[in-house]
């Protein structure tokens, strides 16, 4: 019995150390490497050496595996590169990483399998590389230029601008991918002088130079061509923009008689040349105090002012549309973008939209009548704000018209036909455009005469649609038909003045016809209006939210006939 227990003991203290001999071995893996794994191609053991001692080797090897050479053979050209050339790079941390995973195994049962093996044969380790196959690619190109590719006919620019063929060639290529594939080969064998055959196949250029110059006699009459780039007003008394341009060379590649278009050059374009003459930045106005008792005036920052910019994309379609139609002009796409009226009161003024705009135009004035015009916009008219049913009245925010009060003297119409220099000149133009923008708000009129001489200045925007003007005589008057309030805005931009109103819209639509002359009255309106030799007729088309629609004539006569007959300096 006592026996039987000393060698039950003795079993398992020579299992215990035969373990702990078998931990000890893979426990000497962790720092050394196993004995029996060779690098593959140079054939060294790396057995029993540290992994540390084990980089160092593979660094000074791969350095010098990098210059072994490939003799690269093509039709009899022989050129030599080396691995470094070709852009093969090696690996030693990931190469001596690949040998630890090997040497320690992925668990006791693989580590001694593993250990086993090496018994009868060693584990041989490639090195781990990277090839930079555009590296490759074009070295091999450069030793071999045949070996481009055919290359295509172009049309390239002198530096006069002038259009010329570059001729096509017919090279050859071969598949790059199975020399990339063929390289381990090399690697894997060093000190063996490695001969690669390049195998080569004809590469034909697809655009010809025949195809080039043909293409090249439709870029030139191209070249020849005037394109206008335009932008047509809203009415037809203002001028239109346009932009000439000659079409340029980097705009357009013709290919097999087919138009392709820079687009980004192209934008780029009329991003520098059209769009600052074009583009506008919104501004927004904020009203932030009532008026002051007896006072109609409002506290106001800012003016509000529609912004605008040039729809590049769509510009860019219609220029293209029009080159393939054979057309020179082109109608610039332009973005409206509307401006605010922010109400910080705290009262409820209403949506405060854009219902109506009035322009007119005084170049050509004399610097007096210029600055009465300013005056006049800037001080009298713009931020007045009207209430719900109140009587808007152009006098009654003038104040004195006297020379002490900052107006000039500039000539003004007396007795029907007579001009006298009078402070304050040139105020009937003010009243014009404001009695512009209430047609076009379509809001009630209750006060306006036309001149009693027909003006040269108030023939743009709305010949006939003038409003005279004399405190205490002559007044402009209209009512806020609507059920919110109105606030009024004025600015000058160069020689022009605007007038707009804002408020709550009503769902009436407004269209100003006109001007109808004596003795061309349309068949459709003959009915409403039938003007006199001395006289300009318009219709006024409301078109309510229900859709019907009401015709309102607006008739003006002077003492003269209405034509370019009075174009005063004052």
């Amino acid at each position: 019995m006592k026996i039987q227990i000393n060698r039950t003991i003795l079993s398992v203290a020579l299992l215990l150390v035969f373990v702990a001999f078998l931990a000890a071995l893979r426990f000497q893996a962790t720092h050394s490497v196993a004995q029996g794994i060779v690098l593959m191609g140079e054939g060294s053991d790396l057995g029993g050496i540290t992994y540390q001692r084990s980089q160092q080797l593979l660094d000074d090897y791969f350095q010098r595996l990098s210059q072994e050479k490939i003799t690269f053979d093509l039709d009899g050209n022989i050129v030599e590169l080396s691995l470094a050339e070709l852009g093969v790079s090696f690996d030693s941390d990931a190469t001596v990483e690949r040998i630890r995973e090997i040497s320690y195994g992925k668990s006791l049962l693989s580590h001694y399998g593993m250990r086993l093996t090496h018994i009868f044969k060693d584990t041989e380790v490639s090195p781990v590389y990277q090839i930079d196959q555009n590296r490759l690619i074009g070295k091999l190109q450069t030793a071999f230029p045949i070996l481009q590719g055919a290359m295509e006919a172009e049309i390239n620019y002198d530096e006069a601008g002038n259009p010329f063929v570059v001729e096509h060639q017919d090279r050859l290529t071969t598949d790059f991918q199975a020399i990339i594939t063929a390289i381990p080969v090399a690697i894997n064998s060093p000190g063996k002088q490695y001969r690669l055959a390049i195998e080569s196949t004809p590469s034909l250029a697809k655009y010809q130079t025949v195809n080039a110059e043909s293409d090249l006699l439709i870029l030139e009459e191209l070249l020849k061509r005037e394109i206008n780039f335009t932008v047509t007003p809203p009415t037809e008394e203002e001028k239109p923009y346009i932009y000439k341009t000659k079409i340029l060379p980097n705009w357009i590649i013709v290919r097999n008689g087919e138009l392709n278009f820079s687009e980004d050059i192209i934008a780029a374009f009329i991003s520098e040349n059209i769009a600052p003459n074009i583009d506008q930045e919104v501004q927004n106005a904020i009203i932030s105090t009532l008026p002051e008792e007896g006072s109609n005036f409002a506290i106001v920052e800012g003016i509000a002012i529609d912004g605008r910019k040039i729809d590049i994309e769509s510009t860019i379609d219609r220029l293209k549309q029009a080159l393939q139609n054979n057309e020179n002009q082109v109608e610039i796409e332009v973005q409206h973008i509307p401006s605010k009226i922010e109400n910080h009161t705290g009262e409820n003024l209403g949506s405060l939209e854009h219902l109506g705009q009035g322009r007119s135009g005084f170049w050509g004035s004399a610097i007096g009548r210029k600055a009465n015009i300013k005056k006049g916009l800037t001080e009298k008219v713009n931020n007045v704000l009207v209430a719900p049913g109140e009587e808007y009245s152009f006098n009654s925010n003038l104040g004195p018209v006297t020379n002490a009060a900052g107006w000039y003297n500039a000539d003004a119409i007396f007795n029907g036909d007579e001009l006298i220099p009078v402070p304050g000149g040139g105020l009937c133009q003010v009243s014009t455009t404001v009695y512009r923008a209430a047609l076009n708000a379509n809001l009630e009129i209750l006060e306006r005469y036309p001149h009693s001489l027909y003006v040269l200045y108030y023939e743009e925007f709305g010949n006939g649609l003038d409003a005279a003007i004399y405190p205490g005589h002559k007044d402009l008057r209209f009512k806020n038909t609507t059920d919110n309030y109105l606030l009024v805005q004025a600015h000058v931009d160069g020689d022009f003045g605007y007038v707009d109103i804002y408020g709550t819209p009503t769902g009436d639509k407004v269209e100003l016809l006109g001007p109808i002359y004596s003795g061309r009255v349309p068949e459709q309106f003959q009915e409403l209006v039938n003007p006199r030799w001395n006289e300009i007729s318009w219709i006024q088309k409301i078109t309510k939210s229900d859709g019907t629609i009401e015709l309102n004539p607006i008739n003006s006569r002077y003492r003269t006939a209405p034509r370019k007959v009075y174009p005063y300096s004052g």
